[in-house]
């Protein structure tokens, strides 16, 4: 796999990435819900990142590099005001979910 810092701008790569984290996301959400007690929040965490990776996917398919790295730094900021304004521990994790994913693709 290139690191997604070195991606061209071919889209199956960026594509294939995304396709591979959100399959992952999906997976540790699953497990995490399914183990209960402390576990739910990694639950929140991972399940909070799937509509973002569906957006990014969509995204990419659609936008050059440039547009979806526009996109990503815009998303990051927004997701990190909301981590900041967090008062509970599911706004935290949900939050903070969020922001990694669109953080992944910030270095483009």
């Amino acid at each position: 796999m290139i690191p997604y810092n070195e991606w061209s701008e071919n889209k199956n790569e960026l594509l294939e990435f995304l396709e591979k984290r959100l399959e992952g996301a999906k997976k540790i959400a699953s497990q995490a819900r399914a183990k209960g007690g402390y576990a739910k929040l990694t639950a929140w965490h991972f399940e909070s990142k799937l509509p973002e990776y569906q957006k990014l996917i969509q995204l990419a398919k659609q936008k050059s590099k440039k547009e979806v790295k526009e996109k990503a730094e815009t998303e990051f900021s927004h997701y990190m005001n909301k981590v900041r304004s967090a008062r509970t521990e599911k706004e935290f994790q949900v939050a903070s979910g969020q922001m990694e994913v669109w953080g992944e693709l910030v270095r483009l």
